[in-house]
Parts: structure tokens; sequence; C-alpha cells
């Protein structure tokens, strides 16, 4: 599988999200182009293939204009085995999963890659956190167990399968993680 990103500059954002399948002889089974709702340039940067057949990438959008350099959105497209993220393969647009990153705050997670615990350290107090999986599924919520007054929280990650995480914290700074 190859991803990333294919200019077309007839378009009002030049890059978008490109995947391929390429089979064991180096021939294209199929590739496709993906787009985001937004009017930036778009790239796929990672993907996992699902045990049910098909794929999960992961995307984003950098704004690379002033005052705003770097600010970017995250998004993720789920298609078939074939490539489709609806049947026929018909043009999409990406809606944004997870909310833009926000570059004026730092939320450092460590170890990352993660093994049996995550650490997340934010300049601000920590009220809630929230783990998804690629598929926008909550696979951990707080749920009220952080203590109050808390810049700092530590989450057990042994009972996460190996892949890539979004950690969400107080419902609007994100973060990806990555358990081995």
């Amino acid at each position: 599988m190859l991803i990333g990103e294919r200019g077309d500059f007839n378009l009002p954002y030049a890059y978008r999200g490109w995947a391929a399948k390429i089979g064991k002889t180096g021939s294209v089974i199929w590739n496709n182009v993906y787009n985001c709702d937004s009017t930036h340039n778009g790239r796929l940067f990672d993907m996992a293939e699902l045990p049910i057949g098909g794929y999960i990438f992961v995307g984003d959008n950098a704004n690379d204009t002033l005052p705003n350099w770097h600010q970017a959105d995250l998004w993720l497209v789920g298609v078939d085995s074939n490539g489709c993220p609806q049947p026929g393969c018909a043009p999409t647009i990406v809606k944004h999963v997870v909310p833009p990153f926000n570059n004026e705050v730092s939320i450092k997670v460590y170890p990352n890659p993660a093994h049996n615990e995550v650490t997340i350290t934010a300049p601000f107090v920590i009220e809630s956190v929230e783990i998804m999986n690629l598929l926008g599924q909550v696979v951990y919520s707080s749920n009220n167990h952080i203590s109050a007054s808390s810049m700092t929280v530590t989450i057990k990650t042994e009972n996460l399968q190996t892949g890539i995480y979004i950690i969400k914290v107080n419902k609007e700074f994100v973060q990806k993680m990555v358990k081995e």
C-alpha cells in the first residue's frame, strides 16, 4: 500500500490525500484520491488494514499561510478493500473527525510508543481524557477518574491493541499515540 499526496492544481486546494494498492508483481490494483472539507493542502500519512477487510487512512490538512503557519486538521477515512469510501467509488468529501490541533498548547504524551501505560501532561488542568481508535470509537474514557487540579495523568494501556490512537484531552486538545 502506498499513501501520500497528489497534486492537482485545477482545484482550490492543490494537494489531496492519495492511496494506491500495489500487487505482488508491482502492478497497481487500485488508486484513489481522498478530499477533506478544508481549503488547505491535504495528505495521507498513516494507514491501518482492518481485520474485516478495508483500510483506515489518517490524513491532515496544513495551513501554510501566516499567521496560522502549520496549524493542521486531522482527518480519518475508512475504505473497503477496493479503496472505495462509499459504494461505486463516487467522489466524497471527508469531514473532520477530530478537532484541529491547537499549536498554541503543548500536550505531551510519553512514552510514545506506549507499552503498559502512557503519561499525559498539559500546561492546564486535565479534566477529561478520551482515547479513540482509528475507527473513531472511544476505547478509553476517564469518566471522572482524574484527581482535581491535575496537570499530569497516567493511563494504563496494557489492554489496548497494538495500533495508532488519538488522545483527546478536555474534549478539545488532541495528540496521536502509538501502542506497541
